[in-house]
Formats: structure tokens, sequence, C-alpha cells
């Protein structure tokens, strides 16, 4: 008898060719040569493993990976799209080549663990979505190595220092996904921050609480802080750059925001960088 050094199945001593898989069979492997073919099966399984292995990292990895190079590069939200095909096609697309990998194995535990494949790997990417931490990391090097965010943190500093003086005029006519809710005049925002992004930000003032921005914003410009109630100390100015889904909130360097969006990564002290909301 001829043993197939892929598949592990047994063949008369007169076969060529492995009738599962069309590997050639050589002509000394046989009964009566048992390590080497011992050894040929190990290879096999080995290779299939390896093989089933890549496949499930293959997806979460470029399920983080691509969202990182779109932040990095500075690409807006709508690239994320190109993002859905993996996540809806990536978990199925494995379970089946896991099916398929598992030779030597009954069709019962084959189908068990494709289904338990795919339903980890759509666990993983949608319950605590990673391309949200991806596209944040990726917005928050890209800011921290090439948008000198100290320079930006002076600036706004010294425009919270005039709003909460009553000295800065705002306007509340901010785009409906802004977390700034009284957002700057253009005449208030420098050359260097309106040249730093392809596209421009919403810049304005946000009034966080820990259930998120304030939808109707305090003014201190027109209200004492002495007047504030004790819920309202609570709130936390700042000023914040947004785009639709990504933003970034910069206070002072003891500014600590108490939200918590999908997900949001501090860049230096007072520095936050945001994707999503809740």
């Amino acid at each position: 008898m001829k043993t197939c050094p892929y598949c592990g199945k047994e063949h008369p001593d007169d076969a060529a060719v492995c009738a599962v898989d069309r590997t050639p069979l050589d002509a000394g492997t046989s009964e009566n040569n048992t390590p080497a073919s011992s050894q040929a099966g190990d290879t096999g399984m080995t290779v299939r493993t390896i093989c089933i292995v890549s496949i499930i990292v293959a997806v979460p990895l470029a399920a983080f990976t691509f969202p990182f190079v779109c932040g990095f590069l500075d690409l807006n939200d709508g690239f994320l799209f190109l993002l859905f095909p993996i996540l809806l096609l990536g978990p199925p697309v494995a379970g089946i080549m896991v099916v398929v990998l598992m030779r030597n194995v009954s069709w019962l535990p084959r189908i068990m663990a494709g289904l338990m494949t795919c339903a980890v790997l759509f666990g993983s990417l949608f319950v605590n979505p990673p391309w949200a931490i991806s596209r944040t990391l990726g917005f928050a090097e890209n800011f921290r190595l090439t948008k000198h965010p100290a320079r930006i943190q002076r600036w706004a500093i010294g425009v919270l220092d005039r709003y909460e003086k009553g000295t800065l005029a705002t306007t509340t006519n901010a785009e409906y996904w802004a977390v700034g809710r009284e957002k700057l005049y253009d005449d208030e925002i420098p050359a260097f921050i309106e040249n730093l992004w392809p596209k421009e930000p919403s810049i304005g003032i946000a009034t966080l609480a820990s259930s998120g921005p304030a939808s109707n914003p305090i003014g201190t410009n027109s209200m004492d802080f002495t007047a504030l109630s004790a819920a309202s100390l609570h709130r936390t100015h700042c000023v914040a750059f947004s785009w639709y889904l990504t933003g970034i909130l910069i206070g002072r360097a003891d500014f600590r925001p108490t939200w918590q969006p999908w997900y949001i990564h501090e860049v230096m002290p007072g520095i936050y960088v945001f994707h999503g909301y809740k």
C-alpha cells in the first residue's frame, strides 16, 4: 500500500497519483516505510495549520491596517466604506477556508470549526470595532508628527482664556456633527491652522459632559462662572476640531475629557483624538 504524503490516504501499490488531491505517490512510500509516511503526513498537517492560522489572522489584520493608513494619510472618513467588503466578506470566507483545509476530520467538526471562526471574527470586528481604534491611532500619529500640536495647544489655550473672560465672539451655527457647538468665526482661525488639513475642520468651543458634547451650550460670554450650577461645573470646556466622525479635543495640560466615544486617544497632555460617538 502507498500513502499520500499530503492527505494521508492509502492507495494500492500500482497507483501513481492520489485520487483525492492528485499528489504523486512515491514508489518508496508504503506500509514498509512507515516513518517516511508519518513524516510526510505531519508536514502536510503543519502546512494546513499554518494556512488556517494565517487566514484567521489576515482578516482582523486587514481590518486594522487599512483604517490606520487612512488616518495617517489624512484621508477622509468616506474611504472607510472600502473597508466594508473586508468586514462583511472576510469572516465567512475565512470560515469556508477553515472547513476546506481541515482534512482528515469528519464533516461535522469541520463545519462547527468554520462557523465558530466566522462568529468570532464577526464579533471581533463589530462588537468593539478595531477599525475605529486603528483610524484614531493613525490620525493621532499623523497629528503628532506633522501638525505641531504644542503650537496649536498654545493657540487653543489663548482662545479658551478669551472665551472664559467673555471677550470671544462665537456662533451657534455649527454643523450638526460638530462637537464644538459654539463655532469660532473664520477670522478667529489663524492661517497656520487653516492650511494644516486638506479638508478644513469645524472649530469651536465644546462643553463636554460624561454623556457627550452638550447640545445646548452654556456660553460663558453671557454667564459668570460663579453662577454655574454644581452639575455645570462637571462640564469641561475645550477647543474641538471636528470632521464628521473624527476630531481633536484641545484644552489645557490638565484637561481630561470624561466623554467616551467609540475610541479616544491621548496625543499629549490636554490633547485627545477621537472617533465616533456614543
